[in-house]
């Protein structure tokens, strides 16, 4: 591709002709002119006529092709309909634009639009976990940024923001999506949605509901589709990280009922999930079992979202002293299996069995807490050390201890700035 380069619609017709091996006698007679008019049509000295034009493009076979200014404009357009789509996840549309606007890569007389076109199809690549094939088409971008628009610099760094958290790679999707931030003005919703996800899972609570409520009432336009149940969602579960449980129910509960008017599996397994972890923080174990239950009939089993929603239910089964608390623990260690994380986080459960004894107290506090401080799960930290004041209630000594250390996981949750 050549940047700077302006194609009049002749020099692109003349490109195509000899890209396809067709002779300019044979354009000729295909639009009704004797060749020495094609001749002098392509090196500029007339234009072809709106009959030409139509007669030539379906010989070349570029009936499709956005030649004009007026189908650039459209086709610029289109590209912003089908990026909508895809944030809607209204797939069964979105491929279907997909295939029309392909014809782009076809076309190499306008290089930002190919690029465009790239960098917005590696979106829905990404929705469909079509990692690989999403990497190439940001790759292809990656040679050209010093001289592209802002425009696709921005779809690019979006692209690879949401390209690394799809791998779990969330520092370098925070900083490509600090890029997209920082290069174009009109900001679209997903990204700061993207971000707030980027800054919960680094403990940044805090940024991640300012990021949420910057773009709330725009997000008005989407109330019932699937992308304000995402924020809604996100916001509740940040809300819940911060203590602002009542915020947080009614933004779950409207959230649930528009998953179910959308029948939406996904969205509503999260959203009961998360309730159960609400109601857990709020002191509503029997409720929380409930929609932990039911989210449990969502998951397969083994499944990191299956363990997390296991490890939950069993936090409230320690916390109201269930006679079952010892056998769902071995349970769960045994589908954990080979998944370090959850044997760790379930082992530790047994240690908060009642009668806690001072070595498990111990261990709470020398071996889990700063296990999850490092990965920056301080949700589950403040977990940690609310079971642990309670154990501590008469030594004062200690307690005061354990609440200087809460108070500096509740500064990093509370923190204003990026520190990574």
């Amino acid at each position: 591709m050549e940047y700077g380069r302006k194609y009049t619609t002749e020099e692109k017709f003349r490109e195509i002709r000899i890209a396809r091996g067709i002779l300019q006698v044979d354009l000729a007679k295909t639009i009704g002119r004797c060749e020495h008019t094609v001749i002098r049509t392509e090196k500029g000295e007339r234009k072809f006529t709106n009959k030409e034009l139509e007669d030539g493009r379906k010989f070349l076979g570029v009936e499709n092709f956005p030649l004009l200014e007026d189908e650039l404009t459209r086709f610029r357009g289109q590209l912003y309909v089908f990026r909508e789509r895809i944030k809607e996840e209204i797939f069964d549309t979105a491929h279907k634009m997909q295939s029309g606007l392909a014809v782009i890569d076809e076309f190499p007389f306008e290089p930002e639009l190919i690029l465009l076109y790239k960098t917005i199809n590696a979106r829905l690549l990404l929705k469909e976990r079509n990692i690989d094939k999403a990497k190439e088409q940001l790759a292809y971008a990656e040679p050209f940024l010093s001289e592209v628009s802002n425009e696709v610099k921005y779809h690019y760094y979006y692209g690879m923001g949401s390209l690394n958290m799809y791998t779990k790679n969330h520092e370098d999707a925070l900083r490509f999506y600090m890029l997209a931030l920082n290069t174009e003005s009109q900001k679209e919703l997903s990204l700061f949605l993207n971000l707030a996800i980027c800054y919960a899972r680094f403990g940044m609570y805090f940024l991640a509901v300012a990021s949420l409520e910057r773009i709330y009432p725009s997000s008005e336009h989407y109330i019932t589709s699937s992308l304000r149940i995402i924020i809604d969602t996100s916001l509740a579960l940040n809300y819940t990280r911060l203590g602002h449980h009542k915020k947080a129910l009614e933004l779950y509960l409207d959230a649930q009922v528009r998953a179910e008017f959308l029948e939406s599996k996904t969205r509503l397994r999260q959203i009961l999930h998360n309730l159960g972890c609400l109601y857990y923080k709020m002191g509503k174990h029997e409720e929380a079992i409930k929609n932990l239950d039911k989210a449990s009939l969502c998951y397969k089993e083994e499944s990191d979202e299956y363990l997390e929603n296991l490890y939950f239910r069993i936090l409230c089964l320690v916390a109201t002293s269930s006679s079952q608390c010892n056998s769902e623990i071995d349970h769960a260690i045994k589908l954990a299996k080979d998944n370090e994380h959850y044997l760790l986080l379930f082992g530790s459960l047994s240690h908060l069995v009642k009668p806690m004894e001072k070595k498990d107290a111990v261990y709470i506090e020398d071996e889990i807490i700063p296990y999850l401080s490092d990965r920056y799960y301080y949700f589950k930290v403040m977990i940690y050390y609310e079971i642990l004041l309670k154990f501590y209630a008469k030594n004062k000594t200690k307690a005061s201890s354990l609440k200087a250390s809460m108070y500096n996981i509740q500064t990093k949750m509370m923190r204003e700035d990026v520190d990574i």
